[in-house]
């Protein structure tokens, strides 16, 4: 059995998962584990992030 996802690949979206995902450090430095990726469901809810 094969399964097919269709997903959209955003290109250039630093500044958008900084912002989005990021987690700021006691600094207040914005801190996102590279690479990273993540699934969005269509209601725009995290459902994997690693």
């Amino acid at each position: 059995m094969h399964l097919l996802y269709e997903f959209t690949v955003i290109p250039d979206t630093t500044m958008i998962i900084l912002t989005k995902f990021g987690t700021p450090d006691k600094n207040g430095d914005i801190n996102v584990p590279f690479p990273m990726h993540y699934v969005i469901a269509r209601d725009g809810n995290v459902v994997l992030k690693t």
